[in-house]
């Protein structure tokens, strides 16, 4: 399986599944940094061709695989869920 926005010709040849997602410019994100920061981004271009944001596809795949907790519908609520586990996170430096 090969989840990615670029497929060369040898992961064409060689995986039996392709999972097309979007580079980050194209696809509303949250990142956590090493500080601890949770930046939000916002898509700022259009995704090409069956390109989906790498969240749909994983919730996509996680539903499909009968894996509890990827049944979210929206951005908003992978956000609030990432807030959630990041607030109960030992590793995570806290204000």
């Amino acid at each position: 399986m090969f989840i990615g926005a670029y497929a060369c010709n040898g992961v064409q040849r060689t995986a039996l599944q392709l999972l097309p997602v979007g580079l980050p410019p194209g696809t509303d994100g949250t990142y956590v940094n090493v500080d601890g920061c949770v930046p939000t981004l916002s898509a700022g271009a259009k995704l090409p061709g069956e390109a989906r944001p790498g969240w749909k596809v994983l919730r996509a795949l996680g539903a499909k695989l009968g894996v509890a907790g990827f049944d979210s519908a929206d951005i908003g609520q992978v956000r609030a869920a990432m807030q959630s586990t990041l607030a109960a996170s030992p590793m995570m430096p806290r204000s």
